[in-house]
């Protein structure tokens, strides 16, 4: 009989979240419309993972119907939980950083700070692309469900995925930051003369080194000679 009752409860639930993230998601496509167009704002599901958000989609009585007139906190406020939002994505770059540089990364330098450092590459498993703060922010595979079962600690993740193809940000565990691929550009930088620990992204594109790949070189072809940005991800393959 419990099992019953359960199952007939989580029914309820995954529909529940199915109607109400619907209206969220046209809430969220109306403000994201009035945004530049490379404009960093986070997916339905991470709007509803915001705890600010959940409560009105909880709390809001169903005896009716659930229309963009109760989301009207969310439009109004959507820019404040836009910059919340982004700031709770790097501390988690924060922590995939300080997983393989160690907590004393951010001795002396602020969160964005250590993200801009030359070296703070991060890896998809997805589709085995490098990407760099903000960008890694929107990239579809961090919130894309690809169909593993998310942790169950969270049932309303699981309805989400199953309703709506999305995961909350990073719930794959797609997205790393390796070692291996810190150690290449710490070579790189110190080919040129820059602090691994200190020099960032911005400096290194001011120098704009150029790199000579030796084993790549051929005689019909010429001399392989590149950027430092194509220089790692050649050196990372």
């Amino acid at each position: 009989m419990e099992d019953i009752k359960s199952q007939r409860l989580q029914k309820e639930r995954r529909a529940f979240l199915k109607e109400r993230l619907a209206v969220l998601n046209t809430v969220r496509e109306t403000c994201v419309s009035t945004l530049p167009a490379n404009a960093i704002c986070p997916t339905t599901s991470e709007l509803f993972r915001i705890p600010f958000v959940r409560d009105i989609i909880d709390t809001v009585p169903a005896t009716g119907d659930f229309t963009i007139d109760d989301l009207e906190p969310v439009s109004l406020s959507f820019d404040v939980l836009n910059l919340q939002w982004q700031k709770e994505i790097e501390l988690k770059l924060l922590g995939l950083i300080q997983a393989v540089e160690g907590p004393n990364v951010q001795d002396s330098l602020d969160a964005e700070a250590v993200l801009d450092l030359a070296t703070s590459f991060f890896f998809c498993g997805t589709c085995s692309r490098f990407l760099r703060y903000p960008a890694i922010l929107m990239h579809s595979c961090a919130t894309k469900h690809n169909h593993q079962v998310p942790e169950r600690d969270d049932l309303d993740q699981l309805y989400i995925a199953q309703t709506r193809g999305e995961v909350f940000w990073n719930a794959n565990h797609n997205i790393s930051m390796k070692p291996e691929h810190v150690a290449v550009v710490s070579r790189l930088l110190d080919m040129v003369g820059l602090d691994s620990k200190t020099a960032t992204i911005q400096e290194m594109n001011n120098l704009n080194p150029i790199f000579e790949c030796i084993s790549c070189n051929n005689l019909s072809e010429g001399r392989a000679i590149m950027s430092w940005q194509t220089a790692v991800c050649l050196a990372m393959f």
